[in-house]
């Protein structure tokens, strides 16, 4: 018997037409089958068509896997080419915006500028506050190092120990 006619026979198939249409899930629960018996036990050609049967449906289910394995990676492969093309329009879109002329572009693109300029403002100013405090400070050391010379030099002179210091 062809394999479809085994599975078109409905043998053995509850709640089915015993169809497989494309698509459809071929899994379905065997009931119990039961056999006429016979002098020495079962009819033979029963169990043989029986067992037949559920090879043929075996072999569905396994040819049924193989192609939603198939699919699935077809489903991974297209998934990934739209994750390169979202990545593609994303980084279009953020082009269009950098250029666009709209108002609101604009804004944002001014907006950007602006936060830009302040941030290399306020890291200016802190390289600045940071440079005039270490001149400062080696200006401090060479004033008391040109003190301490010109105190050695004066004899221990007490005028020139309590002279005030000028801030550079």
């Amino acid at each position: 018997m062809h394999d479809r006619e085994i599975l078109d026979s409905g043998v053995g198939l509850t709640g089915s037409t015993g169809r497989f249409q494309k698509g459809e899930s071929a899994v379905t629960t065997e009931p119990a089958k039961t056999f006429a018996r016979m002098f020495r036990g079962y009819e033979p050609a029963a169990v043989d068509a029986y067992i037949e049967k559920l090879i043929t449906k075996q072999q569905l289910l396994l040819d049924e896997v193989e192609s939603l394995r198939a699919r699935l990676k077809e489903s991974g492969d297209e998934a990934a080419a739209l994750r390169i093309e979202v990545a593609i329009l994303t980084d279009e879109v953020a082009v269009l915006t950098d250029t666009s002329p709209s108002p609101h572009a604009m804004q944002h693109r001014m907006a950007k500028m602006l936060r830009r300029a302040i941030f290399e403002v306020s890291e200016m100013h802190a390289e600045a506050r940071a440079e005039a405090e270490a001149l400062i400070a080696s200006a401090e050391a060479d004033a008391e190092a040109e003190a301490a010379k010109a105190q050695t030099a004066v004899g221990g002179d007490s005028r020139a120990a309590k002279s005030p210091r000028r801030r550079v």
